[in-house]
C-alpha cells in the first residue's frame, strides 16, 4: 500500500488522520513541524504527503513538499488549511500542488482527495541538477532519485554494498561533508567534478547525501536543499514565530513581497486582496495579532474593514502601509503606525518591540 507522511502541528488531528489512514491500509509516518517532516520524509520516502499549510516556523507545508520532491519528484501532495485564500491557492498551483483541503474535513473527503492526488501525481518538469543518496551506518548506498541512479549507472543494482568513498578518485571526506560542501572527482567512465554535502542522523549513523555537478553551485542556496541538509534554523528560533499576521493589499506584488518576508521570519501569514477576504480571514483565525493594512486603497472599504475588526472585540496591532506620505490621522485612530510599503524587517521588529 502507499506510504503517506502526515505533517500537522495539532497532535489530536495528526493522530486521528494517521489512525484513519492506517486503518485504510496506508503505511503512515507523522511529523509535528517542517524540520521533523523533512528529516523523516527524506528517509521514509513517502508516495504522498498530507501537510498542514500553516505550520509554525519558516518551513510550511508547501516548503516540506518542495524539499521532499528533491528525493521523490512524483510526490503526491495534499495541503490542508483552515484559512484558504486566493493567495494560498495561487501559490500552491504555481508549485504544482492543486490539491487543497479546507478544515474541518471528513475522512471521506480526505480519502477522496488523497486518491486523486496519488492518481495524478507526476514529476515536476524542471528537476534540480541534484543527485540524492542515503548511506547507512555500514556504508551501503541507496539511490533516492533518478539523478543519483544516472550518476552511478556504472554500478550495478539499486543498493550497493561498496562504500561511497571508493567511487571517488582519492576518496571523499564524509565527515567534512556533514558540515559543508566538499569536492571530488567521480571514478566513472566519464569522470567529472562533483560537490557533495551530507546530513548525518546521529540516532542511527545514516546520512542523506546531495551531489551537484561543477557549475551548479547555485543550488546550495536553495531553501529546499538547505532544509534537506538540516541547515535551516529551528522553527522555535525564528524572529517572528509564532506571530499570526494578516496582510491586506490589493497589489499582488506588494502583498506577496510582504507575506514572503514575514513567512521567512517565522510568522504564520495570511494575504488578502480585498476587504471581504480580509474580514473572513480575520474572523477565521482568532490568533491574528498583527494586521498590515494598505492605506492607498479606497477609504470607504478600509473604514468598513476597521469597523469590522473593532466589532470583533479582539486586540490586534494595526499598522498602515503606504507608497505615499500618509498622516496617521487620515488612516483612523485604530491604525497605530504607518510605514512605507518598502519596509524592512528591522523596521517592523522595532515597532513590535515598542508595543
Amino acid at each position: 500500500m502507499h506510504k503517506v507522511l502526515i505533517v500537522e502541528d495539532a497532535a489530536d488531528l495528526r493522530e486521528a488522520v494517521a489512525q484513519a489512514l492506517f486503518q485504510q491500509g496506508y503505511r503512515v509516518k507523522t511529523a509535528a513541524h517542517g524540520v521533523e517532516a523533512i528529516r523523516v520524509g527524506s528517509r521514509f520516502r513517502p508516495e504522498a504527503l498530507v501537510a498542514d499549510w500553516m505550520l509554525g516556523g519558516r518551513i510550511d507545508g508547501l516548503a516540506v513538499a518542495e524539499a521532499l520532491r528533491v528525493v521523490q519528484p512524483a510526490l503526491a501532495t495534499v495541503l490542508i488549511s483552515g484559512y484558504v485564500s486566493r493567495d494560498l491557492e495561487e501559490r500552491a498551483w504555481a508549485k504544482g500542488v492543486p490539491h487543497l483541503l479546507k478544515k474541518p474535513f471528513t475522512l471521506a473527503e480526505l480519502q477522496r482527495v488523497l486518491r486523486d492526488a496519488l492518481a495524478t501525481a507526476s514529476p515536476q518538469r524542471r528537476l534540480l541538477p541534484v543527485a540524492a543518496l542515503e548511506i547507512d551506518a555500514d556504508g551501503a548506498i541507496t539511490f533516492l532519485n533518478e539523478a543519483a541512479r544516472a550518476l552511478f549507472r556504472h554500478v550495478q543494482g539499486h543498493i550497493v554494498s561498496t562504500r561511497l568513498e571508493s567511487h571517488f578518485r582519492g576518496g571523499i571526506d564524509l565527515a567534512a561533508a556533514d558540515h559543508g560542501w566538499v569536492n571530488g572527482v567521480l571514478d566513472a567512465p566519464e569522470p567529472g567534478r562533483w560537490s557533495l554535502s551530507a546530513h548525518l542522523d546521529p540516532s542511527d549513523g545514516s546520512r542523506i547525501l546531495l551531489l551537484h555537478p561543477a557549475g551548479a553551485e547555485h543550488v546550495r542556496e536553495l531553501a529546499r536543499v538547505r532544509q534537506l541538509l538540516g541547515r535551516e534554523p529551528d522553527p522555535t528560533g525564528t524572529v517572528l514565530a509564532p506571530l499570526h499576521v494578516l496582510v491586506v493589499d490589493a497589489d499582488p506584488y506588494a502583498r506577496h513581497r510582504m507575506t514572503g518576508a514575514l513567512r521567512a521570519a517565522g510568522a504564520i501569514c495570511h494575504g488578502a486582496a480585498n476587504s471581504a477576504e480580509a474580514d473572513r480571514l480575520f474572523a477565521g483565525d482568532a490568533e491574528i495579532g498583527l494586521v498590515l493594512l494598505d492605506l492607498d486603497g479606497p477609504p470607504t472599504a478600509r473604514h468598513a474593514l476597521l469597523k469590522s475588526f473593532a466589532a470583533a472585540g479582539r486586540h490586534a496591532l494595526l499598522i498602515g502601509t503606504s507608497d505615499r506620505t500618509t498622516a496617521p490621522e487620515t488612516a483612523g485612530p485604530a491604525v497605530r503606525h504607518v510605514i512605507p510599503k518598502s519596509w524592512q524587517l528591522e523596521d517592523l521588529i522595532d515597532i513590535l518591540r515598542e508595543n
